[in-house]
């Protein structure tokens, strides 16, 4: 049973790996690179793979789908793992910020994203 979606959001192609707006899916990518994890594509929508630490299983997502359309692939997926939203974690850069800075929190609004 899936304890957590953790979602990478980012944008597809090769023209955005390496920007700012794609920290989601750098972060996501060193992740399962470290557990030796591989991904899958599921219906073209989104990427997945499933590590384990301890007791949690971890479902990892990349959508494939722009940001603002990150929604279209990450709430199915939500709801047929039976996650409420409170279980699914959303790694995603922050213009307000400076590069670097980690912020975490639970709840709240987009921050300005669509997806």
């Amino acid at each position: 049973m899936t304890s957590f979606l953790i979602v990478g959001l980012g944008n597809p192609g090769t023209q955005y790996s390496l920007t700012r707006h794609n920290i989601g899916f750098m972060v996501v990518d060193a992740f399962t690179e470290k557990h030796r994890a591989k991904w899958t594509v599921r219906e073209g929508k989104y990427a997945t793979s499933s590590v384990r630490i301890m007791a949690t299983e971890l479902v990892i997502v990349k959508p494939l789908t722009y940001m603002n359309l990150s929604g279209e692939a990450v709430a199915p997926l939500a709801v047929s793992n039976g996650l409420q939203s409170s279980r699914v974690v959303a790694i995603t850069d922050e213009y307000n910020f400076p590069v670097g800075r980690v912020h975490l929190r639970c709840g709240g609004s987009s921050g300005g994203h669509n997806g």
